[in-house]
Parts: C-alpha cells; sequence; structure tokens
C-alpha cells in the first residue's frame, strides 16, 4: 500500500498524444516526513512551517525525531516495516497510468433543501399546487405507526463530509515540483487537504 499527504491546487485541461482533451485535477502531494510507526499504520508530517505555528507539544515531537516544524500530523495505511523515522516520502512512489484513491473532505454546502440535497424533482408547478414546488411531501406513514423513519430524505447539513473517489488515472508526475496530474475531479475545495493512495485490494 502507497499512500502520501497533499493539497487539492486546482482543475485543468490536459491533452493526449493524439490530441484528446480531457479534464484533470492538480495535487501537490508530499513530500510527507515519516514521523514515528503507529499500530498498523505510519505517522507522517506534512508541510514545513515556522515553529511559532505549533505548540510546545506538537514542537517537542518534532525535536524528539529530529524533524522541522509540520504543520500536518496524520497517520497513513502504510506498511511501517518499510520505512524508518526521519525518511520522505514524494510522490516518486507513483507511476503514470497507476490508478489511486483519493480521499478527502467535499464542499460544505450549509443547509440545503431535499431537491438540491437529494436530487428531488420537486412537485408540480400547475394545477393548483400553490406554494408546492420545492418541498418534500409527505413524510409520515399513517397512524401506524405514527412516525418517521429515520433515514428520510430531508432537508439538512449537505456536504463537508469525507468521501472517497476511486480508481483514478494518474496522466503525469512531476517530481521535480511534488505535483500529480489525476484524471478526473477530486473531492474537495481548492487547496483542501486530500490522500492519495493505491486501491485498496480488500
Amino acid at each position: 500500500m502507497k499512500s502520501i499527504l497533499g493539497r487539492k491546487i486546482g482543475m485543468t485541461q490536459y491533452f493526449t498524444s493524439s490530441g484528446l482533451a480531457m479534464g484533470a485535477t492538480i495535487v501537490s502531494a508530499g513530500p510527507c516526513y515519516v514521523i514515528r510507526k503507529q499500530g498498523k499504520g505510519l505517522e507522517v508530517g506534512f508541510e514545513v512551517v515556522h515553529a511559532d505555528k505549533l505548540n510546545k507539544p506538537e514542537l517537542g515531537i518534532m525535536k524528539k525525531y529530529n524533524l522541522p516544524p509540520l504543520r500536518i500530523v496524520k497517520t497513513l495505511d502504510v506498511n511501517p516495516e518499510s520505512y524508518v523515522t526521519g525518511d520522505i516520502i514524494t510522490v516518486e512512489i507513483f507511476n503514470e497510468g497507476e490508478g489511486v484513491d483519493i480521499t478527502g473532505v467535499s464542499k460544505g454546502r450549509g443547509f440545503t433543501g431535499a431537491m438540491k440535497r437529494w436530487s428531488f424533482s420537486g412537485g408540480n408547478r400547475t394545477h393548483g399546487a400553490a406554494q408546492w414546488h420545492r418541498r418534500v411531501g409527505a413524510i409520515g406513514n399513517r397512524s401506524t405507526p405514527g412516525k418517521v423513519f429515520k433515514g428520510k430524505k430531508m432537508p439538512g447539513h449537505y456536504g463537508a463530509s469525507k468521501v472517497t473517489v476511486k480508481n483514478l488515472t494518474i496522466l503525469k508526475v512531476f517530481s521535480d515540483k511534488n505535483l500529480i496530474l489525476v484524471k478526473g475531479s477530486v473531492p474537495g475545495a481548492n487547496g483542501s487537504l486530500v490522500i492519495v493512495r493505491s486501491p485498496n485490494e480488500n
């Protein structure tokens, strides 16, 4: 299992050798510093920052392992036996044409209605259906059981949830700039944190 932390930069167009254009996402991945083994995973740090950006406990961990101040600390699902403290994980672990899974936090949409949240078609706009165009409709179920079942699709908080897009193809790896060009879209807003990893075989 290969894995690395990164940030979504944005989307662009990628042209193949035959001139075919396709949508692609630029991800700034790594370098990630290996901190220590964490159970069956590996604790790594990402984004070197000024020491003032960290509190004393965080700085203490970095000094203990002789690492620079790191803004992001995460545990990756990587075989801890393959690395030692101080190793640096870069985009060179991935190859062009390789498939990856990318996990991020989707854009937050706030409190939204059922039509936007669940793609409902809405009600009639004619035949006396006044003020009913975007409503949910009936949500109950007779006098028995006389309640609204859990999981009913209704208005509520939409987005800002953990999302994984699977089997994306790496189009290009820029090892000198720590960039990966991935075919298709990646969850999250520009600048948001993502995890790029090899597909789970389970």
